[in-house]
């Protein structure tokens, strides 16, 4: 059997499909402001307060904090729910937000407290991660889950770009402002999330109870987890084309700000947009940021009769075609055009292999595996950052080779996914096909 075509997997559909998702995804967007908002303006208030090294080790803990929380919001998302975890989680986000807006208050002026509810924050926003991903995927169907991350990922990069300008714009002299928005925010969700959210946690096949509550249990979930092999190479793959992904971070930034001629990209009169290579790479994120957000429902929209299998590959072939070109051109315009052929890439892929993973991980250990899945982006950051090192003594073709290696790792690690997904679909459709033919009356 052909994969079918997703023919109502536009982007409209897939909102409309369920009350509860429009809710979630409306709380995640507003979560991910917040985040995206309050976290650069900590690292600078921490460095104002304790100086760059402190602070960098200081947002080192947090950091380290948060990773330990997620794995523990994913065993409490199994084994006690999706409901209550989020309303936990959630909870402590208020107390943090209202502890910040109280240590920086007119009133009182506390660097340690503020760092405590930061760490809090952080914290308590690891531990529903896993939780808020395994509800998404509990309530959509297969049939609409491609586009249903579609939007997400394009309410994630709406609330990355809003939620970094209110932030900046408001930080110098409305900082406790900022702080009593996400206070008030905060305290929404969590309203929201125990007014509307139902416990979505489906119920084990096998008629068991849930996964036990101990630490034993939690490390026998995730020890299953981690040795799932098709989960595994969906791990991989999604770390390989993340660290193509945080190039412009690790090796393009540098190389752009070290080798780029200044460019002059438009002349209009006496006025000119002339561009060294920190403002290229500044243009670079923010065109993908803005091409993101304009685009990201209307490729979705265009493609939904295109196979799925079909997009997430032609997506990371041009993903990585981007890459590999703005590594070997010094031209700025080429730079613009490379930035539009992996942004469609992006938008091609990403949604369909967030909805690959979804299908094919186990349903009793779902959150488990969502936490381990989002570590994929700091795995990613240390692989990226050994390419700053093989980019010092390695020309601009050479490491344009190594960005095609690493796209041609990730497509293959994905086939195996792919064709068991496959399998499963032939098995669940030939088994409804079977229930459906009635049965013969004995004579």
């Amino acid at each position: 059997m052909t994969e079918p075509r997703a023919k109502g997997d536009a982007p409209v559909s897939a909102w409309r499909a369920h009350p509860l998702i429009r809710v979630r995804l409306a709380v995640a967007f507003v979560s991910r402001f917040l985040t995206f908002m309050l976290t650069p303006l900590m690292a600078i208030l921490l460095a104002t307060s304790y100086g760059a090294a402190t602070a960098g080790l200081l947002l080192l803990a947090v950091v380290v904090a948060t990773i330990a929380c997620t794995f523990v919001g994913g065993h409490l998302s199994d084994a006690r729910g999706r409901r209550p975890t989020l309303l936990l989680a959630e909870g402590g986000v208020v107390v943090a937000y209202a502890g910040l807006f109280l240590a920086n208050s007119p009133w009182w002026d506390s660097p340690e407290t503020s760092f405590a509810c930061f760490l809090l924050q952080s914290c308590m926003s690891g531990l529903g991660f896993p939780a808020a991903d395994a509800v998404m995927t509990d309530i959509a169907t297969p049939g609409t889950r491609a586009a249903l991350y579609t939007i997400n990922y394009w309410l994630m990069n709406l609330a990355f770009a809003s939620g970094a300008a209110v932030g900046g714009f408001f930080y110098g002299a409305h900082f406790d402002a900022l702080l009593l928005l996400g206070l008030v925010l905060s305290a929404a969700t969590w309203v929201t999330t125990l007014a509307v959210l139902t416990e979505t946690r489906p119920e084990p096949a096998d008629g068991k109870p849930p996964a036990g509550r101990g630490w034993r249990d939690a490390l026998t979930g995730y020890a299953r987890a981690a040795a799932d092999r098709v989960f595994l190479r969906l791990v991989l793959a999604a770390i390989l084309i993340t660290s193509v992904e945080q190039q412009l971070t690790y090796y393009l930034g540098i190389h752009l700000a070290t080798h780029f001629r200044p460019q002059t990209l438009l002349h209009l009169g006496s006025w000119e947009a002339r561009l060294d290579g920190v403002g290229m790479l500044g243009l670079l994120r923010t065109l993908n940021t803005v091409l993101v957000v304009v685009l990201a429902l209307v490729v979705g929209r265009l493609l939904r009769q295109v196979p799925e299998t079909v997009r997430m590959y032609v997506g990371i072939g041009l993903f990585i075609a981007g890459f590999m070109g703005m590594a070997v051109t010094g031209s700025a315009w080429v730079l613009i055009a490379m930035s539009f052929t992996y942004t469609i890439g992006e938008l091609m892929h990403v949604p369909v292999r967030q909805a690959l993973m979804a299908d094919l991980v186990h349903p009793d250990h779902r959150s488990k595996y969502m936490a381990l899945y989002g570590l994929r982006t700091r795995a990613a950051g240390l692989t990226a950052s050994l390419s700053v090192i093989v980019g010092s003594v390695v020309p601009p073709a050479g490491m344009a080779l190594l960005f095609g290696v690493l796209g041609t790792c990730a497509a293959l690690l994905l086939r195996t996914p792919v064709r068991v997904r496959q399998e499963r679909r032939d098995a669940q459709d030939a088994a409804a096909v079977a229930s459906a033919v009635p049965s013969r009356p004995s004579r």
